[in-house]
């Protein structure tokens, strides 16, 4: 939700009176591309509201998808960033390696990876128990931000506000880095 209320662009009813010369003002990040915000059910079923949501769009569209899982839990499990995918395709290693290098900076550690071992037995067999696999099998490049890991948080886990703002923080600045992706302009 505070990513939403980060990129919004429209003045909420509430506001309606700081519109300047007949425009809604901007009210959050200017962005260069577009930036949808998906919540889906069913990421303990299967993931079938990620399969779902995947298998509609259009590939040739998206740059980047990150799926958000646990956030704020106390104890972290490394990989943070899980690139694994339910079919051939894999998401580009800059995409993954952009939440990576967010991740170092906001959080303040190595996100952690696989042993090569299991990076090739993933490739062989290519199956994940999170969503970014269904983002991926569908042919859009995904990758998830979990600090817990790729199997998640246990149900009793505790939850830590400083956990949240920092993987949120790490977040926000993988998103910015792709919305800048690709721009003559980017570094300005």
């Amino acid at each position: 939700l505070e990513l939403a209320r980060i990129f919004r662009t429209r003045v909420p009813p509430a506001e309606a009176d700081t519109e300047e010369n007949g425009r809604p003002q901007l009210v959050g990040r200017d962005l260069h591309k577009t930036l949808v915000l998906v919540s889906t059910s069913g990421g303990s079923g299967g993931a079938a509201g990620a399969r779902a949501w995947a298998r509609e769009q259009d590939a040739g569209g998206i740059d980047g998808v990150l799926v958000l899982g646990d956030l704020a839990s106390v104890s972290w499990h490394k990989p943070w960033v899980v690139p694994w995918s339910n079919g051939g395709a894999a998401p580009p290693h800059g995409w993954r390696r952009t939440v990576e290098a967010a991740v170092r900076v906001e959080v303040g550690a190595h996100p952690g990876g696989a042993r090569a071992s299991a990076q090739w037995a993933r490739r062989a067999l290519p199956l994940t128990v999170s969503e970014q696999g269904e983002v991926n099998g569908a042919g859009l490049a995904g990758v998830l931000l979990q600090a817990s890991g790729e199997r998640g948080p246990d149900p009793r886990e505790r939850i830590s506000p400083e956990s949240l703002q920092n993987f949120g923080r790490a977040a926000l600045r993988a998103l910015t880095a792709l919305d800048g992706a690709g721009r003559a302009d980017a570094s300005g």
